[in-house]
């Protein structure tokens, strides 16, 4: 009775194991962002607000062409670079880099004069 016992439950963990999602699939995208944001939703990734919070920033002092506001925008990408929070369920940290990465491009060329 032993045997049959350990065997059914070997049984019932490889069965669990089998349908659990690999590890490769927990990091694709859930879901995708409403239309106006270009990011993913990721398992793990930018905190939302924050990242909207400093795109519109940047994106306003670039709309306004103002140098010491393009300045302070380029300050606050690069603190949130270094410590930016990473949540369950945030937008795509690649994604988001390479956005800001260009953004910073334009904020420097606005400081630039």
């Amino acid at each position: 009775m032993l045997p049959f016992l350990i065997a059914a439950a070997i049984a019932a963990v490889f069965i669990v194991v089998m349908t659990l999602p690999r590890r490769s699939e927990q990091t694709l995208a859930v879901e995708t962002t409403p239309a106006e944001t270009p990011f993913t939703i990721v398992l793990r990734g930018y905190d939302r607000e924050q990242v909207e919070k400093e795109i519109r920033a940047a994106e306003n002092a670039l709309g306004y062409q103002d140098p010491a506001a393009a300045a302070k925008a380029a300050q606050s990408i690069a603190e949130f670079r270094a410590n930016g929070l990473v949540v369950l369920r945030g937008y795509d940290r690649e994604q988001v880099d390479h956005h800001l990465d260009r953004l910073s491009a334009e904020l420097a060329r606005v400081v630039a004069g």
